[in-house]
């Protein structure tokens, strides 16, 4: 009997631990030197090629604002300066479809027809036996063309099976093309063989000179080596060891890191060339003037995060020929009173900001202050540069030219994004209108008023409209050269339409143009995109108690492969959160189920539209297959867990902005005591569970009916 017993209490054990057991936790989202004749040159070079062969050919990789270059006119040099037959007209040659073209060893490839302003990548895809020492390892070179050229250095080592048991170890500094750094600096390194630290023993260094010397490691098997040295240690039989780099504090609080590993493990017999990169460099800003002069305005730079708050940072002034102005480690300013002046820093034409310490993979913004008599020619933008921390630094070029203002009047549009991950988008025109005052008190329109815009690398002129009227979009800047002088001038922004922006500026503003003067006017928005939260409830199918623990995912598209948020498990009270949903179709779907419920695999689909009467958001919902349904509207949240509903936001931020509306739903799960949702091994496992319970309660009672019988 009590073996049919124990049979019961295992097949209800197994059919309540089966959602337990089977359980798998879901995947998580994760979010989110310069050339005078002008073009862009990619230079090859091999060292250590004493058995290379010279017919070997490099790929490289071309992107041009963030496109592969297809099909961009290219020209190869080799050693000799020599233009190599490519079979086309002035042997030129065109890079495939993906960007990519080839090199060898000393040669160059030029690619002369680049617009100012382009961003470029460059990148070089790996080789068997050969190890990329410049840039570091698998990065490449990322930045801005200015229009005076510049030359890109690719440098490999050959690295071929070797037949000895000597370890080579190499130091390389790489730091921005021209840029100098303390050649003498030594780096200390520990060498440990077969776990014990390889303590005074005899190594002979190299320098790219051809200089010898014989050097030994101390008791803790510490040795030293300078830039573009390397270290032999020679022995008879493999063995395996480990090449630790230790930077000093000094080194340290200077912006010195290594790029990649600091450590390097293996055997002779698999690797027996290790090479280890340094750089102090994090990023260069250079300020250059179009014709190359010298100036003595000094310019207003800011360094930002992505939230736009001004950074405190390391760097050093150079010239823009890579030659240090001063030995001292400046910081960019920071005001606890004045917030808008944190991550200040001043250049003058032809100097550069060498900074250090910034730490791999940040991003952060560049921007350079307006300056009246000069007009900003790279970048396009007034925004300045987007740049992320890269182990190869980026050189930021900002050129300006030298321009009169007297006699002129300059509209700017700055738009100031609210939330850092929605920024307003770029293509919104915004109206004004330019009016100047008759008599006493009557402002007319100005019909026909001549203004440039730039536009990338391209000026357009306009006119303004009968009522005076002209547009610009963010961050454009509007230029009347030939406004009646001696008179009074008013610009005018007409409100938006929309309500994801709001006026900063507080009115026109006014001035007098003289032909001695100029007016400048700039008009601020705030903008906020509107958006719509989620709320949803699980509860039991039947009691409609809130349940814990379940999650829910949210796709951007049906076939729900791109994933945009993932939902923590829901609360005591069942609720489930997601935040700041703009307008756009999403797709909901639980991935995970309360314990002893079955996982629901229904998908709700979730148009987020704006009503073309209000102006407003609103939610239209889609449960399974069946039909889209509008969403009921409420003023007030509602204890009716039955149908979804839809409240509008009527409260307003301190800027003004409309908070987010939000949209509740219950959602239900199938308790996992009955069959119709469950599947799989699930399914089998309770079906399993049953069988053995009722085969033991069949047995139990058989087996007492049998002893009454005896």
């Amino acid at each position: 009997m009590k073996k049919w017993l124990s049979m019961i209490l295992l097949g209800v054990l197994l059919f309540l631990l089966a959602p337990t057991v089977l359980a798998e936790e879901p995947p998580r989202a994760v979010f989110g030197n310069t050339r005078k004749d002008g073009g862009l040159e990619v230079m090859k070079t091999v060292e250590n090629k004493d058995e290379f062969t010279p017919d070997q050919s490099f790929a490289f990789t071309l992107e041009l604002n963030g496109m592969p270059a297809d099909g961009r006119r290219y020209q190869i040099i080799d050693v000799e300066g020599n233009v190599l037959d490519g079979g086309g007209q002035n042997d030129y040659r065109l890079t495939g479809a993906d960007g990519t073209f080839y090199l060898k060893d000393g040669q160059i490839a030029r690619f002369p027809f680049l617009e100012r302003g382009l961003t470029y990548q460059v990148s070089e895809s790996p080789t068997e036996k050969f190890r990329q020492t410049e840039p570091p390892e698998l990065t490449g070179y990322t930045g801005t063309y200015d229009g005076t050229g510049i030359r890109l250095s690719f440098v490999n080592e050959y690295h071929p099976q070797s037949d000895t048991d000597s370890l080579t170890v190499k130091k390389r500094v790489s730091v921005p093309t021209g840029y100098s750094y303390d050649s003498t600096m030594p780096f200390q390194f520990r060498l440990t063989v077969r776990g014990q630290p390889y303590a005074e023993q005899a190594y002979i260094i190299s320098d790219a000179q051809g200089n010898f010397r014989e050097e030994q490691t101390d008791e803790d098997g510490m040795f030293y080596l300078r830039a573009d040295e390397q270290a032999l240690f020679e022995n008879n039989e493999p063995f395996f060891y480990l090449v630790e780099e230790i930077l000093s504090d000094g080194q340290r609080e200077n912006g010195w890191r290594v790029i990649g590993d600091p450590f390097f493990a293996n055997t002779t017999t698999d690797n027996n060339r290790v090479t280890f990169v340094n750089t102090n460099a994090s990023l260069v800003v250079q300020k250059v003037m179009e014709d190359g002069s010298d100036t003595e305005d000094s310019f207003v730079f800011h360094l930002t995060d992505i939230y736009e708050r001004g950074v405190q940072a390391k760097y050093y002034l150079y010239d823009i020929h890579g030659h240090l102005l001063d030995d001292r480690l400046h910081t960019t300013s920071v005001d606890e009173e004045d917030v808008s002046e944190d991550g200040e820093f001043t250049l003058k034409a032809n100097q550069a900001a060498y900074f250090v310490g910034l730490e791999q993979g940040r991003k952060y913004n560049v921007y350079e202050e307006f300056m009246a008599g000069y007009v900003q020619r790279v970048p396009a933008t007034s925004t300045g540069y987007d740049v992320e921390i890269k182990p190869r630094a980026e050189i930021l070029t900002f050129k300006n030219d030298r321009q009169s203002l007297k006699g002129v009047l300059k509209v700017n549009k700055h738009v100031t994004d609210l939330v850092p991950s929605e920024t307003a988008p770029t293509d919104q025109r915004f109206t004004f209108r330019l009016l100047r005052l008759e008599g006493e008190s009557d402002w007319v329109p100005v019909e026909g008023a001549s203004y440039t815009v730039n536009e990338g690398v391209d000026t357009l002129t306009r006119s303004t409209d009968e009522g005076g009227k002209f547009f610009i979009k963010k961050n454009e800047t509007a230029v009347f050269r030939y406004l009646t002088k001696q008179r009074q001038y008013k610009v005018v922004e007409e409100v938006l339409a929309s309500s994801e922006y709001k006026d900063h500026t507080n009115g026109g503003l006014t001035g007098e143009l003289t032909s001695e003067n100029y007016l400048n006017f700039i008009y601020e928005n705030l903008y906020r995109p509107e958006m719509t939260d989620i709320v949803l409830t699980k509860v039991d199918e039947n009691s409609r108690n809130p349940l814990a623990g379940a999650r829910f995912t949210v796709y951007t598209n049906a076939e729900m492969t791109k994933v945009l948020a993932e939902s923590e498990d829901s609360n005591q009270n069942g609720k489930i959160y997601f935040y700041n949903l703009k307008e756009g179709t999403y797709y909901l779907k639980e991935t995970k189920a309360p314990l002893y419920y079955d996982l629901d695999h229904t998908v709700i689909k979730l148009r987020v539209f704006r009503d073309e009467e209000s102006g407003r958001l609103d939610v239209a919902y889609t449960v399974g297959d069946g039909e889209e349904v509008s969403a009921v509207h409420r003023e007030e949240l509602s204890d009716n867990l039955g149908v979804p509903y839809f409240i509008l936001s009527t409260q307003t931020d301190d800027n003004g902005f409309m908070v987010n509306s939000c949209f509740y739903a219950a959602v239900t799960n199938h308790h996992a005591g009955t069959l119709p949702h469950a599947g799989g091994m699930l399914l089998w496992f309770r079906i399993a569970g049953w069988l053995l319970a009722a085969l033991g309660a069949y047995g139990f009672f058989r087996s007492r009916r049998h002893k009454k019988t005896i």
